[in-house]
């Protein structure tokens, strides 16, 4: 191993424990509901297998599929730095685009409300988690309101071959956008709402 490795991984080893340098950072979301992803991580016979779903999810990384994409800022708990949160679900009706959402007021805690309906490995991560506020920026007239959260925690990690950490997180985000009347009165409804479980992995780029 040479020394660039060994020193990166020194790093990561003692920084991981302040959620001040842990968290921050570009995260790919999945949703747990999709069969491929769950069915991988819990199989009808057998424990979990958190590494065989950190690998499927790289593979569909790698062709820039995911449910969501976040970013948590360096020094998010400094008055000011926002994050962001982008979903193809959440998406402007009128442009067909995915809204522009801040990721904000970040809090970290020891414990959270949040239970999967998938079990823990035997060999899970425990650490703390952080929950944010998610809100549309620059809605535009069509946007009467926004409002949501974010939550996530680790759930898994290894170290592969090479000495690279394998990290695995879960976690669930819940969101609701309130149109005006211009975009009921254009037959868009009156909003969008919807809570979403999801796994999640450090993103590429």
């Amino acid at each position: 191993m040479d020394a660039a490795i060994t020193l990166r991984l020194w790093e990561r080893a003692n920084v991981q424990q302040d959620p001040k340098h842990f968290f921050p950072g570009n995260y790919d979301l999945y949703v747990m509901e999709l069969p491929f992803m769950n069915g991988v991580y819990s199989p009808k016979t057998g424990p979990v297998n958190p590494e065989a779903l950190y690998k499927t999810i790289l593979k569909y990384q790698a062709k820039k599929d995911r449910t969501a994409k976040i970013t948590i800022p360096e020094g998010y708990d400094t008055f000011g730095k926002d994050g962001s949160f982008k979903s193809g679900i959440f998406c402007d009706p009128m442009e067909d685009m995915p809204f522009n959402v801040s990721l904000s007021s970040f809090q970290v805690a020891q414990k959270t409300s949040f239970r999967s309906e998938y079990s823990r490995p035997a060999d899970s991560w425990e650490g703390p988690s952080i929950q944010g506020r998610l809100e549309v920026i620059d809605g535009g007239c069509g946007i009467a309101s926004s409002s949501g959260t974010l939550t996530m925690q680790p759930l898994w990690k290894k170290r592969d071959a090479d000495g690279e950490l394998m990290e695995l997180f879960e976690g669930t985000f819940n969101f609701r956008v309130s149109y005006s009347g211009m975009y009921s009165r254009k037959g868009h409804g009156s909003g969008q709402k919807q809570t979403i479980p999801f796994w999640g992995v450090r993103a590429a780029e």
